[in-house]
């Protein structure tokens, strides 16, 4: 990777551009904040969200992570990353691989989405809460089932989510080496935005719709609503629907189209990083 931005002024400059496609106003004569300063003012006043020099700073050590597991022969062969708010950390991931651990095979990237999700707040939204055995039969043909896999999450709140997450792989998969990693001390402010993330939760109705073509299936029907089933087989939908929701152990694709202009923000969070821990690094020598 190649700096190609003029410090951390021009940096803050450029992640500020992405506050008007997600909806944020600046007022008028206010001075340009970046991104990470300007979303959710009076939540960074108390410390909730990760500044972007933190940002930088720990991004920088989760990556250092990996170049340590290169040099002792222990990369992760797969790298599970949480949904929804650990899809950015992926890119980052991604992006930033080759200057960390230069010539080595970069480990299978995948995307769980395990947790409470929306629900207690939106309670239209849910989140996986199947049996391993689904993990098995949806991840197992992809990956090396004996071999090490790495769970990552953005950060931890209360630590539910992670372990939840260890303790179905550890049934899922019973031979391979589980790893856990937490990348930032804080929320990341992207947390608060879907249009960083690019996917959302599963809902009921995507559930409903599961549930009705078994439903169909079952019964040689063509029904396109769950409505247009007659009231002496409702119950038998019910059921069906009750077994299907919460199997789905992945988030689905946003329908904003915002997530391209996202990770160009996160290219100039790249450029920086490489610029301060390369570069310099490169000059001394």
């Amino acid at each position: 990777m190649k700096a190609e931005t003029g410090g951390l002024q021009n940096f803050e400059k450029i992640l500020y551009r992405i506050g008007g496609l997600v909806g944020f106003k600046q007022k008028k004569h206010a001075p340009l904040l970046p991104i990470y300063e300007s979303f959710g003012v009076g939540a960074r006043e108390i410390g909730e969200f990760l500044p972007a020099e933190e940002l930088i700073e720990q991004t920088h050590r989760f990556m250092l992570g990996f170049q340590q597991m290169a040099e002792s022969g222990k990369l992760p062969d797969t790298v599970f990353f949480l949904d929804k708010s650990a899809r950015p950390v992926a890119y980052l991931f991604r992006k930033l691989y080759s200057d960390y651990c230069p010539g080595k095979k970069v480990p299978k990237v995948k995307f769980i989405n395990i947790g409470r999700g929306g629900v207690g707040f939106y309670s239209n939204e849910r989140p996986f809460t199947g049996e391993p055995s689904v993990l098995r039969d949806v991840y197992g043909r992809h990956i090396d089932q004996v071999g090490r896999i790495l769970i990552v999450d953005d950060h931890r709140h209360t630590g539910e989510t992670i372990d939840m997450t260890m303790s179905l792989f550890t049934e899922a998969f019973p031979q391979a080496q589980l790893k856990s990693m937490v990348v930032y001390s804080k929320s990341p402010n992207w947390f608060q935005f879907v249009p960083y993330l690019g996917v959302k939760e599963q809902t009921v109705n995507d559930y409903k719709k599961l549930a009705l073509s078994a439903f169909n299936k079952e019964n040689d029907t063509l029904y396109e609503n769950h409505t247009q089933i007659p009231a002496e087989k409702v119950n038998r939908f019910w059921s069906l629907y009750q077994k299907i929701e919460g199997t789905v152990p992945f988030a689905k694709r946003g329908t904003t189209n915002a997530l391209p202009d996202a990770r160009r923000e996160l290219d100039i969070v790249c450029e920086e990083i490489y610029r301060r821990k390369f570069t310099s690094h490169k000059k001394a020598a």
